[in-house]
């Protein structure tokens, strides 16, 4: 069975307004990568690869977020961005649009995740239902 992508052209379009602004903040060029690598961009500054970034937008303010427990990301990948990170020496960037804020972390700063068995509801595909790794709040900086 080949599973659907969710991604829609607002989700696009709201990643191209978060990375255009991050672009500049950062000085550097978000490059979309292929599906296979499992994570959203890669960044480059100076013709060289910076780091990597998984670009997640919320429906949830900041503390919304923080009172579930932390953020969510799939084990899946969790486990990508650990190996990605491992293997090219370079940070990988979680970066959450909040409703009320951007925020960011580097998933070095994850020792022992909180590993637990959560899933949307709302699409009716039973492959929406995962081990997750929970991100907690205090390893986040606020993007200004």
């Amino acid at each position: 069975m080949v599973r659907p992508r969710y991604e829609t052209g607002v989700d696009v379009a709201n990643e191209l307004v978060t990375t255009d602004f991050l672009s500049e903040k950062w000085r550097c060029t978000f490059k979309k990568l292929p599906i296979k690598y499992e994570l959203d961009f890669v960044l480059e500054s100076g013709g060289k690869c910076v780091a990597f970034a998984e670009l997640k937008t919320r429906k949830y303010s900041r503390q919304q977020i923080a009172n579930f427990g932390g953020q969510m990301i799939s084990l899946a990948k969790f486990c990508t961005a650990k190996n990605t990170s491992e293997n090219t020496g370079l940070p990988v960037l979680i970066i959450v649009r909040c409703t009320d804020q951007l925020i960011y972390m580097s998933i070095d700063s994850v020792e022992s995740p909180a590993i637990q068995w959560a899933g949307r509801n709302d699409r009716n595909d039973p492959l929406d239902h995962e081990p997750y790794v929970m991100l907690p709040d205090n390893l986040f900086k606020a993007i200004d």
